[in-house]
């Protein structure tokens, strides 16, 4: 990727970038981070190292994680409902 600017751009060569998201649907865009860059400027036509990523997780993955929350969400609301005497009404059937 390259970037022309009218103007003089100083971006550290030890600089670091990454892709990211805006939210859960919005378009990805290249960040720059430079907070920890102490070096000289990058050249014309310069590399900058991008950040360790990590593996994305799998939709099985992520299913899994999706049943773990609501499972720890019941599991709270069962406590909850415990120490108050309330009790939730099931509406799921009972295997015969």
């Amino acid at each position: 990727m390259g970037i022309a600017t009218s103007y003089d751009l100083s971006i550290p060569r030890d600089a670091l970038t990454d892709v990211e998201t805006a939210g859960p649907l919005g378009e990805s865009f290249v960040s720059i981070d430079v907070s920890q860059s102490n070096g000289p400027p990058i050249e014309n036509y310069g590399y900058l190292q991008s950040k360790p990523t990590r593996r994305p997780l799998s939709f099985e993955e992520e299913i899994r994680a999706a049943r773990a929350l609501l499972e720890l969400q019941a599991a709270d609301k069962a406590s909850q409902d415990s120490r108050t005497g309330s009790a939730s009404v099931s509406t799921q059937k009972s295997k015969p």
